[in-house]
């Protein structure tokens, strides 16, 4: 997956990153993927911040979409999304301490943000922890819901965040081409397995 136009997404300085070609970012879709996804969350999380195993595994890995970032193709981020009604979730976002500062953020957000837009979703809610408040608004346009209202869990205190996505050009809506909606998710603009072999790509 290569980064998405990213003049109409959210990100404040998007094109720095823009051209790098050394950061690739894909939807994880086997169990190595996801294995280095975990192993990401278990430095992040658990050893940087003693979170405790059952509170960062929390029971919702089988039920979301996790995309992962590589460097030269070594693990080096993460973040989830799950779905709701009107809404959709970044969560668990995480970046190996020695790639932080290096664009890395830049890019995962990037996908996130296209791929719901892309699934019709014109909000993103994000907990993010208050100590980083700073660096979120710094990357990202986000309003902080009710900053009186912060919470907290694993022992750090979270605030909650609204995020705005623009209107995609190509949502996929109820009538979509049937074989768009076979393809795998993130891969929307390829023929899939089960297209027919003089399909054309359509929306």
């Amino acid at each position: 997956m290569s980064l998405p136009a990213t003049g109409r997404l959210p990100l404040r300085h998007a094109n720095r990153f823009h051209n790098r070609t050394d950061i690739e970012v894909r939807v994880v879709r086997t169990l190595d993927d996801l294995q280095r996804v975990f192993v990401l969350r278990g430095v992040t999380y658990m050893a940087e911040q003693d979170c405790p195993y059952d509170e960062e595994f929390d029971g919702n890995d089988l039920c979301a979409m996790h995309l992962l970032a590589t460097k030269q193709g070594e693990p080096v981020g993460s973040l989830r999304l799950r779905f709701f009604s009107d809404f959709c979730k970044g969560e668990r976002v995480c970046i190996h301490p020695r790639y932080r500062g290096d664009g890395i953020l830049e890019h995962l957000t990037a996908h996130a943000f296209e791929i719901a837009a892309r699934k019709g979703y014109r909000r993103m809610l994000g907990h993010i922890q208050a100590r980083l408040k700073v660096m979120w608004k710094h990357t990202m346009s986000c309003d902080v819901r009710d900053e009186a209202e912060g919470f907290a869990f694993s022992g750090l205190p979270y605030l909650a965040v609204e995020i705005p996505l623009p209107e995609h050009p190509d949502t996929i809506g109820f009538k979509a081409d049937p074989f768009l909606l076979l393809r795998p998710e993130g891969d929307w603009d390829r023929p899939g397995v089960l297209d027919p072999s003089d399909a054309t790509v359509t929306a």
